[in-house]
């Protein structure tokens, strides 16, 4: 027993000793960032389908081919239109979300909470993203929001203001469009 486990030791020990007279260089950064990009186009190719909620960018020609259908009803349509601009949110894409957006409620969905709500946010990402990132400041992070905090350009932000007032008048209890 005293034997085996000297033996095992010594293994050990040679094994260390002959790894590290090795005269073993690591991969170079270049090779390591070739093989990482690699890896990246894998994972992004096996990730891009519809069906993945983490990527707008393969759910958008999705969406643009169900809203080309010929044969799509008009409930389809105003469906797909409002699941596009709701990507088109999450693309970062206000001003298209809002050109989708908009027909919808002038014309006789003005009432639907659910477009309503996410026109609302969109506006409200327009003023931001016009105001904060365009002009940003570190008082725009501060309350309260004073001097180079207070928006510019309010185009955004009163149509959020607008479109918050009817949801509030479609639905006066709720909370989230109060706040």
């Amino acid at each position: 027993m005293k034997f085996k486990y000297l033996r095992t030791i010594h293994l050990i020990a040679l094994t260390l000793l002959f790894s590290c007279s090795m005269d073993v260089q690591p991969p170079s950064s270049a090779v390591c960032q070739r093989e990482m990009v690699q890896l990246l186009k894998e994972a992004t190719q096996k990730g891009y389908s519809p069906r993945n909620t983490f990527n707008p960018y393969a759910k958008l020609p999705y969406m643009d081919s169900l809203l080309s259908n010929p044969h799509s009803s008009e409930g389809e349509i105003r469906f797909c239109t409002f699941l596009k601009a709701n990507i088109l949110l999450e693309l970062g894409e206000e001003k298209k979300a809002i050109r989708l957006l908009e027909p919808l409620v002038k014309s006789r969905y003005k009432n639907d909470t659910q477009i309503l709500n996410t026109l609302a946010l969109a506006y409200l990402r327009l003023g931001e993203r016009s105001n904060c990132v365009t002009n940003h400041a570190s008082e725009s992070c501060i309350l309260p929001i004073s001097g180079l905090g207070l928006h510019q350009d309010t185009d955004g932000s009163r149509k959020a203001i607008r479109a918050y007032e009817d949801l509030l008048r479609v639905n006066p209890s709720d909370l989230e469009s109060r706040w």
